[in-house]
């Protein structure tokens, strides 16, 4: 169930209870409000809940599939290991390196009251690529996939911006760049995103659904003043992935190559592409489908307590 979903299955268990008393002025503003904020904490609640119920299901997937050589691959879901190969590549934007998909997140920090990071930018793109065994190799469409994979860039620009930075040399990038051209980069990114999002008619909620490149920011925004924190993360070439995913057989296959095709399928939900290792990625998925868990239960539970605590919700 997507997100929108969870909440509005919230609300309405919520509210039909309460809509006449509402109606009829019987419960306060204040006690109106701190409903409304109950309610609101029960929603996230079930989504937390559903997200870390969606990881424990990927961790007993992981568990019981066994893993196959790609020369053996047979229709359904498999679970397969090998190095990314292709003749064709992106480069990312920032790092500047070859990759089969980039993902730049821009965030901005918002002060004051509810101090948090908001994201203003998200700027991905991606192409089929091959994973490859010493027993063959197999085509991978990775639209939809859960991607874990290590940042290739990650920096803070701006005022009080962190000095941390990740930027490995090692992986073939040539000069670290400058916060002149990260500023640069996010004033081109906004203004390409923008002209794509008029051509599409397309909303951020939309764009983000599908994973899409989206921006909140305005067509000429002020971002000297602002501190801005850059992600970038990539799935390059010759690394070793473990992917989780429904083999098919390949339509557009026509030279006998490419018989097959791993993706997200329609039976089976999970598409889990990551750069860990097996059991690096079981351990991961454990403790976050734990931790999602926990704090769901605390989160619905606290706010059931602030809705039906309050005088006039009995």
């Amino acid at each position: 169930m997507s997100c929108l979903g969870l909440l509005a299955v919230a609300a309405l268990l919520l509210a039909p209870e309460h809509s006449g008393n509402f109606a009829i002025g019987a419960i306060s503003s204040t006690n109106s409000g701190a409903h409304f904020f109950g309610g609101c904490v029960v929603g996230f609640g079930l989504l937390v809940f559903a997200l870390g119920f969606h990881n424990y299901r990927t961790l007993r997937l992981l568990g019981n599939t066994p893993k196959v050589a790609i020369g053996d691959l047979s229709v359904g879901l498999v679970r397969i290991c090998g190095k990314a190969v292709g003749t064709e590549h992106l480069i990312s934007p920032i790092a500047k390196l070859p990759c089969f998909y980039y993902g730049v997140r821009i965030d901005s920090w918002r002060g004051g009251k509810g101090a948090s990071w908001l994201t203003a930018l998200v700027d991905t793109r991606h192409m089929k690529f091959h994973l490859q065994d010493d027993t063959g190799k197999v085509l991978i469409d990775l639209h939809q996939a859960e991607l874990d994979l290590f940042a290739t860039f990650y920096a803070e620009v701006g005022p009080r911006a962190s000095k941390k930075r990740v930027f490995d040399l090692s992986l073939g990038s040539e000069n670290e760049p400058s916060d002149g051209d990260l500023l640069r980069y996010l004033s081109q990114a906004n203004a390409r995103i923008h002209a794509e999002q008029v051509v599409q008619h397309e909303s951020v909620i939309h764009a983000s659904m599908n994973e899409r490149s989206f921006t909140v920011l305005g067509a000429e925004p002020e971002v000297d003043e602002k501190l801005l924190r850059f992600n970038e993360q990539c799935l390059l070439p010759d690394r070793e992935y473990t992917i989780l995913g429904t083999c098919v057989d390949n339509p557009d296959s026509t030279d006998g190559q490419d018989r097959k095709l791993i993706l997200r399928g329609g039976n089976w939900r999970h598409f889990v592409i990551s750069c860990r290792t097996e059991a690096a990625l079981q351990k991961r998925t454990q403790w976050t489908a734990l931790g999602l868990l926990a704090l769901g239960l605390v989160m619905i539970s606290a706010g059931l307590f602030v809705f039906f605590a309050l005088p006039g919700s009995s």
